[in-house]
């Protein structure tokens, strides 16, 4: 049963997540494609689950419409149908309700580990190198890895860095940061094991609290990307105090899932393809936010310690891929791109490649 999508949630109470497929999708699939001269009848009919937390008059769903378009030239006429949440999305499309559906990595995992350990965390340390990753990705040699069971990941695309954001600037290193507060959604195990890992108080939080707890001082540490920032107005909980530390805990990435038997040979890698051709465009709002922050917020870490951040990141990552959380083959991707591009790193003499 689709939702009503009269029941809109404000912007104030989306998650990071939300905020990132509104603004970054729009910019993806606002380009038109000639469709193949076919007939309606000549076209399969199919369903997609469109996830936009304002319904239909949402920027989500208005840009799917030109993904809508796209597919016409690839043999397939989609029918739209919207959602608010990204969970009963994903429950609609598991019964049966869509052919295919748009959602967060995190989410993907559910359908193709290998694509939804993309968002690994401290694996991809810039847009350079997530770039090549999905350049990787979008190749024919790379096809097989895309499709999991029933299912296909047929587009991925940026979803801005995220990084952490701190009522106290002081407390930038580990020793310090030891029992801060932090909130931890279900969706993104990641925060809990990395809270565990470096010391921190978790902090249960739905999706529509995290960041009013930032903002209300009731945690003391939230993680998201650049366009949270004046989405969620973050500079509440900053403060005069507050800082951003410049290091990318994650990269978060919007996936489309899609029952490959349902569409016609080739649907997946012409959707890839014309995602990654415009990665820099999907890209330019999450740029175009991390600008726009305060210089006065950003907070650049020292060597030593980034370097003790980045062994956190490592023992997480770690314990997510013997958790079988994170796909291996995906992890030692990402470490050969990180080497390829920096030999000098530590890391690429170790036998972990994670």
């Amino acid at each position: 049963m689709y939702i009503n999508t009269e029941n809109k949630l404000e912007p104030k109470h989306s998650s990071l997540l939300a905020a990132l497929l509104v603004t970054t999708i729009v910019v993806l699939f606002s380009y038109t494609v000639n469709a193949a001269d076919l007939s309606n009848d000549e076209l399969l009919h199919r369903k997609m689950c469109v996830w936009d937390i304002a319904g239909t008059n949402g920027p989500t769903f208005q840009a799917m419409k030109h993904y809508q378009t796209a597919a016409l030239s690839w043999g397939v006429k989609l029918e739209l149908h919207p959602y608010s949440d990204p969970k009963i999305a994903t429950d609609n499309f598991k019964a049966g309700a869509c052919d295919v559906v748009n959602i967060p990595g995190i989410l993907g995992r559910n359908f193709n580990n290998f694509t939804g350990s993309l968002d690994a965390i401290g694996a991809v340390p810039s847009y350079e190198h997530l770039k090549i990753l999905l350049q990787t990705l979008a190749t024919d040699k790379a096809s097989k890895y895309m499709k999991k069971g029933a299912f296909e990941t047929v587009s991925i695309i940026p979803g801005g860095s995220v990084y952490l954001f701190l009522n106290d600037r002081g407390a930038v290193t580990l020793q310090k940061l030891a029992g801060k507060k932090v909130p931890v959604l279900d969706d993104a195990p990641e925060v809990r094991v990395f809270a565990e890992k470096a010391g921190l108080t978790p902090v249960s939080a739905s999706i529509t609290t995290a960041f009013s707890k930032f903002n209300n001082n009731a945690v003391d540490i939230i993680a998201g990307p650049a366009v949270v920032y004046e989405a969620l107005e973050l500079h509440k909980g900053l403060g005069d105090k507050g800082g951003i530390i410049k290091l990318p805990l994650m990269q978060l990435t919007l996936q489309m899932i899609a029952r490959h038997d349902q569409f016609p040979e080739g649907f997946g890698k012409k959707s890839r393809l014309y995602a990654v051709n415009r990665f820099d465009e999907s890209l330019a709002l999450s740029l175009g936010a991390e600008e726009r922050l305060p210089k006065k917020y950003w907070i650049t870490l020292s060597e030593n310690d980034q370097q003790d951040w980045m062994k956190v990141f490592k023992a997480s990552r770690m314990d997510f891929l013997k958790e079988g959380i994170y796909n291996q083959k995906t992890l030692q991707l990402m470490w050969s791109v990180r080497c390829k591009k920096e030999p000098s790193l530590a890391e690429c003499s170790s036998k972990d490649r994670v």
